[in-house]
């Protein structure tokens, strides 16, 4: 193991350098522009099934269309949305696999582990992320099941009410369970990619760890969590300023070179030419006060929609930070709750895994050098 880890909250502001990493914005980049058109795509499929006009509708939502009107009252659309959004969700969830696995191997020191070398794990470890939220969701419907079974019960005339009194104390304890239980459905989705990423475990291993993680450490996942989250925050607002720096140079010097200004809040303006629905005034993150001006558009037609996606790219690139800085977090924070409940130290076990998987393949290194003298 090259890289030093403490185990503790001095760890957590690694999260910024490593969410930083041209591999994983890269890979939450991609998640983001995919996630999108598949959301596009389905809910234009929704609004051509609930019979509305595709010209007009373009005209509205251009890139990011958002549910209303006839959508709303379409039982084929709201199916499409449904599957609109879960395919965006689980794409998402994808690359917080892939990202927290690049994660792990880059604090062992491994910074040639590759996208594709992520993409191939991902193919391997994959169903703890779907298995796990369904093995929850069932458990929490198993439990309204049964509370509603004991609220039936209470209308047996004179008796029900007796059983009800005597059976509330259980039943407040299995509420109980269905509180943490809702409480990890919450955690699963950015913890269970960590511990996949870090354990390479089934689906088994990855609930149990996620319940004994939120039981014995919940203290240290709030902690670095606000910890983490003030960092982020702090990171990605330096480079949203660096990114409007780079904005201003790049319309001054080009502007300057074509003679036509106008680059800097066309490119600013992009999300409005994207969704308008979302952003009502021409501007964008880059230039929060670029929302209040209302002015249009410098560039028109083509040339000024392709800068405008130009735009959109680099706010998608400012989202995969933060995401990705989220992801890191979560690796991170598993590998130090992992260390302080069980003593374990997972980056330490990956090297012993390696090398006792080098030495089944190879031999040791004093064997080598043994046959060596005896040739």
């Amino acid at each position: 193991m090259i890289r030093k880890f403490r185990f503790d909250v001095g760890d957590i502001p690694q999260c910024v350098r490593y969410g930083f990493s041209a591999r994983n914005l890269w890979e939450f980049w991609k998640a983001l522009a995919l996630s999108w058109l598949v959301w596009a795509g389905m809910l234009y499929l929704g609004y051509f099934a609930a019979g509305d006009s595709m010209s007009g509708r373009w005209q509205v939502s251009r890139l990011l269309p958002v549910p209303e009107g006839v959508f709303l009252q379409s039982p084929v659309a709201m199916a499409f949305l449904f599957i609109g959004a879960l395919l965006s969700v689980w794409i998402v969830l994808s690359a917080f696999l892939k990202v927290s696995r690049i994660t792990f191997e880059q604090i062992r020191g491994d910074d040639f582990f590759s996208g594709r070398d992520a993409h191939a794990f991902y193919r391997r470890h994959w169903k703890p992320m779907l298995m796990v939220p369904v093995a929850i969701i069932a458990g929490l419907a198993i439990l309204f099941v049964k509370l509603f079974i004991l609220g039936l019960l209470g209308r047996i005339p004179v008796a029900g009410p007796v059983i009800v009194g005597l059976l509330a104390v259980p039943a407040w304890g299995l509420s109980l369970f269905g509180v943490l239980a809702g409480v990890a459905l919450l955690t699963a989705f950015p913890l269970v990619p960590a511990i996949t990423a870090c354990t390479r475990g089934d689906t088994f291993e990855a609930l149990f760890e996620l319940f004994s993680s939120i039981t014995s450490q919940f203290w240290r996942i709030i902690l670095y969590g606000a910890v983490g989250l003030v960092l982020r925050i702090l990171a990605v607002g330096a480079f949203i300023l660096f990114a409007r720096g780079a904005l201003a140079v790049v319309a001054l010097v080009v502007g300057l070179g074509m003679g036509q200004p106008g680059l800097g809040s066309t490119i600013q303006g992009g999300l409005h030419l994207a969704a308008p629905q979302l952003v009502s005034h021409y501007g964008s993150f880059l230039s929060p006060l670029g929302t209040l001006a209302g002015a249009a558009s410098a560039w028109t037609g083509i040339p000024g929609f392709i800068a405008g996606l130009s735009g959109v790219a680099i706010a998608m690139i400012a989202g995969s930070y933060w995401l990705s800085s989220c992801s890191s977090f979560w690796t991170i924070c598993y590998l130090v709750v992992r260390k302080r409940k069980d003593g374990e130290d997972l980056l330490q076990r990956a090297d012993d895994e390696e090398f006792r998987e080098f030495e089944k393949r190879y031999g040791s290194a004093d064997q080598a050098g043994d046959e060596d003298r005896k040739e």
